[in-house]
């Protein structure tokens, strides 16, 4: 009688693998991405990071830079740009750098902004999505915020809150 070899694999074996090991990849890229996304103190972190960034190039450039941050369905957004008068179109088409997914609120206190000649004033806290966009500058001569270009704090709330703060007449800003 002739015995049957059953070494190696067969092609459903090798498939089926395949399968899974990329099934499992997908889910860990996506818990990955929710995670880094997710955080709040990452959130404030970047923007803090990109405030300081954006006020020495405001000091040392011969053109005013802005941040304008900005959300959408998909989640939170910055960028940043040398026109002060970007819509939330023109944002969106434009791409930006993506701070934070829709598990976490970008929440804005005290806006003051000037579009088109307008100033536009937000008393009290609105999220983001709900304002449509923020645009942040500073001047050149002093490194205060621009006047036009402002908002009084910038809140990212998930599981905590973290909240930076800004003063209007120096530029400072920091984190609580």
């Amino acid at each position: 009688m002739r015995e049957k070899n059953n070494k190696g694999f067969t092609m459903i074996e090798i498939i089926l693998v395949i399968a899974i090991l990329a099934l499992l990849s997908g889910v860990t890229v996506g818990v990955v991405s929710y995670i880094r996304y997710g955080n709040s103190e990452k959130c404030v972190a970047e923007i803090d990071a990109t405030l300081d960034k954006l006020q020495l190039e405001a000091m040392s450039k011969e053109v005013t830079p802005y941040m304008y941050l900005y959300g959408t369905d998909k989640g939170y957004y910055m960028i940043l740009s040398d026109s002060k008068d970007l819509n939330r179109v023109e944002l969106e088409a434009q791409g930006g750098t993506r701070l934070a997914n829709n598990a976490l609120s970008v929440l804005i206190t005290g806006m003051k902004m000037e579009v088109g000649g307008v100033t536009i004033m937000e008393a009290g806290t609105k999220d983001l999505k709900e304002l449509g966009f923020v645009r942040l500058g500073f001047k050149k001569s002093t490194g205060a915020f621009l006047e036009g270009s402002y908002c009084e704090s910038i809140a990212v709330t998930g599981k905590g809150t973290t909240t930076i703060y800004l003063v209007e007449g120096t530029g400072k800003h920091y984190v609580e």
